[in-house]
């Protein structure tokens, strides 16, 4: 994040150094980068979607049953991941923004 709210990229050397840059062609990679994560993202929060909501209508009411508990434990698994992955994609659009924005000014 602070690669993208900077516009630059780093290194850090084995000697300590760092080195800077901050090319458009380096806010270009960077916002290409953060587009596939986001879709990748998004391809991932839609697939889990469907896995919960396939698994809550197959099993219904039988989903709270003690016989059931390893197949609810694995949905209320699901809808964490779930959870993650949309606070990632919220994170993501943002840096996604930031880096459009220094790409504009940079024109």
């Amino acid at each position: 994040m602070a690669e993208a709210i900077a516009g630059v990229t780093y290194s850090l050397t084995e000697k300590g150094t760092v080195s800077l840059s901050d090319s458009p062609d380096t806010i270009a990679g960077q916002l290409k980068q953060q587009k596939l994560k986001r879709e990748s993202l998004k391809r991932s929060i839609d697939n889990t979607e469907q896995s919960i909501n396939k698994v809550r209508t197959l099993m219904g009411e039988n989903l709270q049953k003690p016989e059931n508990e390893v197949t609810l434990q694995a949905v209320l698994k699901m809808e964490k991941s779930l959870e993650n992955d949309r606070d990632e994609h919220v994170r993501t659009q943002t840096t996604i923004s930031v880096l459009e924005q220094l790409q504009a000014e940079r024109k």
